[in-house]
């Protein structure tokens, strides 16, 4: 048995282990796509039973995409100094987040790696918000 199947198999018990991210790495590489969604239809369906799946709308808030970091997790980063750099204003994501309330939309993602500075930013924003 491959190590995948092994991984996969181990998280269909009743009360499986957290993967490791080597365990997680080896399933994103290795696993078959199928044999890896169906696993996880096997998983839902044990934490909520029945057919109903819900989603929520939700909202990344990328209030300026000048970055430092170069973590290659998105693509519309710039660098300081880039003339391609914005930053939004108040009223700009305050806009955004009405658009998101308009939708239905229930959670708002500010990025991480700037969280201070989102902190700051969000003392700024209608109570609504």
């Amino acid at each position: 048995m491959a190590a995948w199947q092994e991984i996969l198999e181990s998280q269909l018990g009743d009360n499986p282990p957290r993967l490791s991210i080597e365990e997680a790495t080896i399933l994103y590489d290795e696993a078959d796509q199928n044999e890896l969604l169906h696993a996880g239809l096997l998983m839902r369906r044990k934490r909520v039973p029945g057919n109903k799946v819900t989603y929520l709308v939700d909202r990344n808030v990328n209030y300026t995409n000048v970055c430092t970091i170069n973590c290659q997790f998105c693509s519309f980063y710039r660098p300081p100094g880039h003339e391609e750099t914005y930053t939004q204003s108040v009223d700009q994501i305050s806009a955004r987040f009405a658009e998101l309330e308009n939708i239905g939309g229930t959670w708002i993602v500010f990025p991480l790696s700037r969280l201070k500075e989102s902190q700051k930013f969000a003392k700024h924003l209608p109570k609504r918000c």
